[in-house]
């Protein structure tokens, strides 16, 4: 596995390892959405199929050790099924088992241009809320908080989480990168357009959120390949700060930013039947080395930071919400020949998009900008701005399922009340990142949600 892998060269054990599990490990490592063939890999067919079988509580169904045992995998020699083998083998599978043709089970190792059918909603509902400080209980989220805040109990109610959605991937670097954690859930949405990007390397971090819609295909493609596109160009700023170096960097992400919408678009012109053809994402990275820090966006997924006067802890916005409804935007959308119309109250370009910077987006891109908003700072600025050097600075990039249910200052609090009450922890930022990611589903949000938290250390 690379650097990049968030179980790159980790040990990980687990509570329980389900076929869900087994699904979204695949899918985490399945970027691109390929899918993974079984048919020629005879290891990923007896772990998805044949193994699983062996589990089956109906003696009827389970498949017997001798059957299993004939499996090619254990086969000396034939470690690679031919096309012969494949059909025989699984001819004599389907004679004793009756596999149904669209198992969601098996969707990992599937095609994912398309979203799998996996259902993976929670099987129960939290009905009971918690105020911490005097422990009195309520049926709704919103009454606990009126409760708690109106009384100056608490800003945040207390639930069991394990009854919510858990991570689809999660990043917890340890013991090499304990400063930064990473959680995604599939939510209320039918598919999954949210993806991410971490790599740690040497002289620098990447860190990204990609929000994706119309398809997910955009935002796929993003996480797998922006990294190496902004590497390349930031390196200037790896082991030294040249001159002018805040308007070298800018200028490179934004050619970096207009790479990676060309090569969106040669993806989505070659699509599987061109189901993702008008696929498209918005984008906000985070790239930090010993000497600076860079931030980009294009689109409205929000990267903040903790700002502290005296002991207050107050949040900064680092990136812009590149809206339709803000007037500077609409004048950008107008004098590229586009128009806003309001579609479901909210305000659009040409009535069907929110966002009037995102990357792809083939139809609408004439109408479109993909330069990005950039944030540079050398290290002794951010701390200058996170206003103190003796607590904890961090910066928050989440996709707008986050932003749609909690203000900067909500999330900035949240985090916060984690990373205190789990400190000392190896896994404070990666439990940062889980609980404002379950709080924003709590609170209704509809939408895919993805949450990275990273702390900014002094060197």
């Amino acid at each position: 596995m690379r650097r990049g892998d968030p179980l790159h060269n980790i040990n990980v054990a687990k509570k329980k390892c389900t076929m869900k599990d087994f699904h979204s490990a695949l899918r985490a490592r399945d970027i691109l959405g390929l899918g993974f063939d079984r048919s020629s890999d005879p290891l990923l067919h007896l772990v998805a199929i044949q193994i699983r079988r062996l589990l089956e509580f109906d003696p009827l169904k389970r498949l017997t050790p001798v059957d299993a045992l004939n499996h090619p995998y254990f086969k000396p020699g034939s470690f690679e099924m031919t096309q012969w083998q494949t059909t025989a083998w699984q001819d004599h599978f389907n004679a004793r088992i009756d596999i149904v043709a669209d198992d969601p089970l098996l969707t990992a190792l599937e095609h994912q241009t398309l979203d799998p059918r996996l259902d993976m909603s929670p099987e129960e509902t939290v009905r009971e809320f918690i105020c911490p400080k005097c422990n009195r209980k309520f049926k709704d989220l919103g009454s606990c908080l009126q409760h708690a805040r109106s009384r100056r109990h608490a800003n945040f109610c207390s639930y069991d989480r394990s009854l919510l959605p858990q991570c689809l991937n999660a990043h917890m670097m340890l013991p090499a990168h304990a400063n930064s954690g990473y959680c995604d859930i599939q939510g209320r949405r039918r598919t999954i357009e949210d993806f991410h990007t971490i790599h740690l390397d040497a002289s620098h971090q990447f860190y990204a959120v990609f929000d994706g819609h119309l398809g997910n295909l955009a935002s796929k493609y993003a996480a797998a390949t922006f990294h190496e596109l902004v590497e390349h160009r930031l390196e200037i700023i790896d082991e030294s700060l040249p001159p002018d170096w805040e308007a070298k960097v800018k200028e490179a992400m934004a050619d970096s930013f207009k790479d990676l919408h060309n090569g969106i678009s040669r993806a989505v012109e070659s699509s599987p039947g061109g189901v993702m053809k008008e696929s498209g994402t918005t984008a906000t990275v985070l790239y930090v080395t010993n000497l600076a820090l860079v931030l980009a966006n294009v689109g409205d997924s929000r990267a903040i930071m903790t700002a502290w006067t005296g002991d207050v802890l107050g949040a900064a916005q680092l990136s812009v919400d590149h809206i339709a409804s803000a007037p500077n935007e609409q004048a950008l959308v107008e004098s590229k020949g586009g128009s806003i119309s309001k579609s479901g109250g909210i305000e659009r370009v040409q009535g069907k998009l929110a966002v009037t910077r995102s990357l792809g987006d083939v139809k609408l891109a004439p109408f479109l900008s993909q330069d990005p908003h950039v944030f540079v700072a050398t290290k002794a600025d951010f701390f200058a701005l996170c206003g103190t050097y003796k607590r904890s600075c961090f910066i928050i990039l989440a996709s707008d399922g986050l932003w749609d249910v909690m203000s900067n200052q909500e999330a900035i609090d949240l985090a916060w009340q984690v990373v205190e009450t789990e400190k000392g922890s190896v896994a404070s930022f990666q439990e940062a990142a889980e609980v404002l990611t379950q709080e924003a589903y709590i609170r209704g949000s509809s939408d895919n949600i993805g949450v990275c938290v990273v702390s900014i250390e002094q060197d």
